[in-house]
Formats: C-alpha cells, sequence, structure tokens
C-alpha cells in the first residue's frame, strides 16, 4: 500500500474511486424500534423522577432496565414493518442507516471507478449505506488508484494511491498537506458523476430498498452519464 506522498501519480493512467449515499424510504419503524424507544423513555422518566437521589434514580433505572413491561397499541403493531430476511415485501429489506458529516442517511452507498482522463465511469458497485468506504476495492491489479482519507492505511488490487490522514500523535507534515492538496485536485473528476446525479437526475433519491434492484437502476445511471460525458467529450471546437 501506497500513501499520496509515495507515489507519483500520472494524471493520464489514474483511476478514482469515491462513494455517494443513496438515500431510501426506511418505512415504518420495526417492533424491535418501537421497544427500544419505549424502554429508553421508560429509563429517561425514571431518571427525571428523582434527580436528587442519587441511590434512587440507580434503582430506578435498573428496574426500568430489567423489569418494565413494553406493551405495543394495535395501531402500532399495525404500522410497524420488519427489515432484513423478515420483510414481507421487497420494501425496506436491504437498506442500512448510516451517518456521513453528522447526518444520517438511510439506504445504500453507491461505489464509483472513474478514468481521471476522460472522467468516465469504468465499474461501480451498490452496497448498503452502512458499509465503510474501505471495504469495496474497485481495483485493478497494477494500476494506480487515488483515494481519498476514507481509504488510510488501506491496501488495493491495484496502488493505492491514498489522501493522508492525521492520527493521534501523528499530525499532518507540510508535505503532506502538500500532497492531499495535489491528490484533491486529481481526484476533483470522481465527484462529478454525483453532482450531475444529484441536480439532473434527482438518482440519489431511491424508490427500490433491494441491493439488486438499486443496482440496476444505478448501472443505467451510469451508462446515461457516460453517454453525456462522451457527447461532451466528442463535441467540435469551435
Amino acid at each position: 500500500m501506497h500513501e499520496g506522498k509515495e507515489v507519483e501519480v500520472n494524471k493520464d493512467k489514474a483511476h478514482l474511486q469515491d462513494s455517494t449515499m443513496l438515500e431510501s424510504e426506511p418505512g415504518a419503524q420495526t417492533v424491535g424500534g418501537i421497544i427500544r424507544r419505549k424502554e429508553n423513555e421508560a429509563e429517561k422518566e425514571a431518571k427525571r423522577e428523582d434527580k436528587k437521589d442519587e441511590d434512587k434514580a440507580r434503582e430506578d433505572k435498573d428496574k426500568a432496565h430489567e423489569g418494565t413491561i413494553i406493551s405495543l397499541s394495535y395501531g402500532e403493531l399495525k404500522k410497524a414493518k420488519e427489515r432484513g430476511e423478515d420483510a414481507k415485501t421487497s420494501r425496506s429489506r436491504d437498506g442500512t442507516w448510516a451517518v456521513k458529516n453528522g447526518k444520517s442517511y438511510f439506504g445504500f452507498k453507491l461505489h464509483t471507478k472513474v478514468e481521471a482522463r476522460t472522467g468516465l465511469i469504468e465499474d461501480y458497485d451498490v452496497t448498503a449505506a452502512s458499509l465503510h468506504d474501505n471495504q469495496v476495492d474497485l481495483s485493478r491489479p497494477g494500476e494506480p488508484m487515488v483515494r481519498d482519507k476514507a481509504y488510510s492505511f488501506v491496501s488495493a488490487k491495484g496502488i493505492a494511491v491514498n489522501m493522508i490522514r492525521a492520527s493521534r500523535g501523528n499530525p499532518l507534515m507540510a508535505e503532506d498537506k502538500e500532497a492531499n492538496r495535489i491528490l484533491s485536485g486529481i481526484r476533483v473528476h470522481v465527484e462529478h458523476p454525483y453532482a450531475v446525479m444529484r441536480r439532473i437526475s434527482k438518482f440519489t433519491i431511491m424508490h427500490p430498498t433491494t441491493i439488486p434492484r438499486v443496482k440496476i437502476k444505478a448501472m443505467f445511471m451510469c451508462v446515461s452519464f457516460n453517454l453525456m460525458r462522451a457527447a461532451f467529450l466528442t463535441k467540435p471546437v469551435n
């Protein structure tokens, strides 16, 4: 594995990888989720009963956690929808929750590989939103793959040229910041398809909520983007 400052990247031969969230409708809260919410509410109520008496508050907390009987109304049970293998329909089966930049998302994640020279999408994959970016490798042996800090310290089938992330006790040096600046300029093309998908096609809001269906829709979106990009690249220069 190579960090960015260790490898000289040829823009004409580099490949870029990144991901974007594909939001989906989470559906009604699951029965388990409703029960957990009610348990949390019961625990908070126990804390509010007597804040001044720590011993009593601790005892109430234990009772709320261990012995409280949680009951669900008919309306709550009717609205509840299971996810995963227990889902009765194709909706809410594969989507998961994830947090990015302090915001919670439910749905999926689109991973793309883009050729830096042309800006065309070469490969893609779709996963649940909660899967970390560094678990998906779209590179091929021998090709340099420029990736952001989310992939730091993670190898690839190709040559991993990752932006450098600071760690505890190891702040970025001036040369690290300069390397990141250069790599950021190279990988700007990987963000272009996402901008087109968001602003023009509204693609990042998904209605199907199973990975196979989302992947098919993503395939058509990637092909559509490549056709638009190819038309731009072949446009005669006046």
